[in-house]
């Protein structure tokens, strides 16, 4: 009970985790996506004005697809990791970058997660599938020394579920000593990846970034999605 507030406090006291292996599977996913970029990377530098075979073997190394949250930042890594690549090329990638989103949406955008989660994963270990909380409600079976005066039916939870994670408090007005309620409530969840971000929205956004990158930067491979039996564009 929150005397301050007039309330009680429901919070998590136990949490069963996921199965380990999701997170096996998220470092796949994530090292795939990754791959993918870098991929489209070196192919950027091979046609622009220093292809690859003209780059010393420290320089090659260095290219990647660039991910960052800051215009600067990402005009500042250019040189090492997309050398020579041409202007056209560059401010297509440029739109795709976090720091184009708004200040507070640049950490979840996709390719920042992208980064991280490769990153996290590849030096230091296995990134866990999370919990996050949608939605709870309560069903109150009974009071002591208290009066129920309100539940609220909107309550966010930023963040994934832990032990200690505050869900939705009871508002009550108290009558005695030791308010206490006793209530049976549900939690509608769903898998999450770092600072809340849903697994599912993230996992829907990747293929779209990933083809729509490679749909501005080269035209269809015709010949190879007609081996593998897809749609081939005509015209």
């Amino acid at each position: 009970y929150d005397p301050k507030h007039h309330r009680i406090d429901v919070s998590i006291a136990e949490i069963e985790a996921l199965p380990p292996e999701w997170g096996l599977v998220l470092g796949d996913i994530a090292h795939n996506y990754r791959s993918c970029l870098d991929h489209i990377a070196w192919a950027l530098v091979e046609r622009g004005r220093t292809p690859t075979a003209t780059l010393s073997e420290r320089a090659k190394n260095g290219v990647y697809f660039p991910i960052e949250s800051k215009r600067m930042q990402f005009n500042g890594v250019l040189p090492r990791k997309l050398p020579g690549t041409r202007r056209a090329d560059i401010a297509i990638v440029r739109r795709y970058q976090p720091y184009i989103e708004r200040k507070r949406r640049r950490n979840n955008h996709a390719l920042a997660v992208l980064s991280r989660l490769s990153n996290d994963d590849k030096h230091r270990s296995v990134q866990p599938v999370q919990i996050s909380p949608q939605a709870t409600t309560y069903d109150v079976r009974g009071t002591r020394d208290c009066v129920v005066t309100r539940i609220p039916t909107s309550y966010v939870v930023w963040g994934p579920l832990q032990v200690g994670t505050k869900l939705a408090p009871i508002y009550v007005r108290r009558t005695g000593p030791n308010p206490d309620v006793d209530m049976h409530g549900q939690l509608a969840a769903q898998p999450a990846l770092q600072q809340g971000v849903l697994m599912a929205e993230w996992i829907d956004k990747m293929p779209h970034i990933v083809s729509n990158l490679l749909g501005e930067l080269s035209d269809p491979p015709t010949e190879l999605l007609a081996k593998l039996g897809g749609p081939v564009p005509s015209g």
